[in-house]
């Protein structure tokens, strides 16, 4: 009888291999764009959310810089629905709630 033998590819490898360091591998970065869709997604995070808890606007602002850093506006629009919106709508509430009142207008017949 012969010996089974398995093609050479590297999801039949028998050796686990042990990566050198836990950190996880960084992508090569191409010469057109000096930073990932990711590191310009955390800066932008980490600019705005902070100013987002003195103004709620920046919610915003933020929402339509991640739409022009990922440039898919269906995905962008559902990102900020899930993520931005719930943080959004108290602050404008309570915003809402501490201005006063204005007095109602009676509708004039036309």
């Amino acid at each position: 009888m012969g010996v089974l033998a398995l093609p050479n590819l590297p999801h039949f490898s028998w050796e686990i291999k042990r990566r050198r360091t836990l950190a996880p591998k960084k992508r090569k970065r191409s010469l057109s764009r000096p930073y990932t869709t990711g590191e310009l997604n955390r800066t932008v995070d980490a600019l705005l959310h902070p100013l987002a808890e003195v103004d709620p606007a920046f919610l915003v602002v933020d929402g339509i810089l991640h739409g022009i850093i990922e440039q898919n506006p269906p995905e962008t629009v559902l990102k900020f629905i899930h993520h931005s919106l719930p943080k959004l709508l108290p602050q404008l509430v309570r915003k809402r709630d501490r201005e006063p009142r204005g007095v109602l207008r009676e509708s004039t017949p036309r």
